[in-house]
């Protein structure tokens, strides 16, 4: 997944365990989303939470990506609660206010998310769906626009052609006034899987990520 831009605050790793099937893809749905409104030259974290009706299989992610969204970030839980607090319905939230299990992530200019032939993200019945969006009016007007994600929804795929994306970083970064501090995180993949895609998310100080596979 390609990004434009400067941002900062962890790196996202989609791991999948094949790339072999025969699944049509439907025409892009939104699964989420919400309406929201930010005053000239504010910055604002807004979310939503909805529990999931049936179950989906997802083999493409993008955003609608209106002018005043900075990045969004999807996560997908069995429990609402969260790193902060996720709930149901529109609510007012932070940076942190997430599920561990993360689904999609995008910043200003990402592409469309595709998974190789075959393979699907797979969201259960039941489970609720958590989007966190950030929100900076750089304009000297009001914003007024609606959010969402779009997603391709194919056949269900075998096990072990579903997919999951990762948080892999670090939210714990510390730089003092005139510092330049290199900081990392990581994390240990219980199974073989093939990685194909990686979010490097990075805001005004970020310069430079590496992802290195041991």
């Amino acid at each position: 997944m390609r990004t434009r831009g400067q941002e900062i605050s962890g790196l996202a790793v989609v791991a999948a365990l094949g790339a072999c099937g025969t699944s049509k893809p439907s025409a892009p749905v939104e699964i989420i989303g919400r309406d929201w409104t930010v005053a000239a030259g504010a910055e604002q974290y807004k979310c939503i939470g909805i529990q999931v009706d049936r179950d989906m299989y997802i083999s493409e992610f993008q955003t609608e990506n209106p002018v005043g969204e900075h990045h969004t970030v999807l996560t997908v839980t069995d429990q609402l609660g969260g790193l902060g607090g996720t709930m149901l319905g529109e609510y007012d939230c932070s940076v942190l206010t997430l599920d561990l299990q993360m689904l999609f992530a995008s910043g200003v200019g990402t592409d469309a998310l595709t998974l190789p032939k075959g393979v699907a993200l797979k969201v259960t019945k039941g489970q609720y769906l958590n989007l966190n969006l950030h929100l900076f009016n750089t304009t000297d007007s009001e914003i007024t626009a609606h959010s969402g994600i779009l997603a391709t929804l194919v056949d269900p795929v075998p096990a072990d052609h579903e997919a999951e994306m990762v948080f892999s970083g670090t939210f714990n970064i510390n730089i003092p006034p005139g510092a330049t501090v290199t900081t990392g995180g990581g994390c240990t993949l219980q199974k073989d899987a093939t990685l194909f895609s990686y979010w490097p998310h990075m805001h005004q100080l970020g310069t430079h990520q590496t992802l290195t596979l041991t």
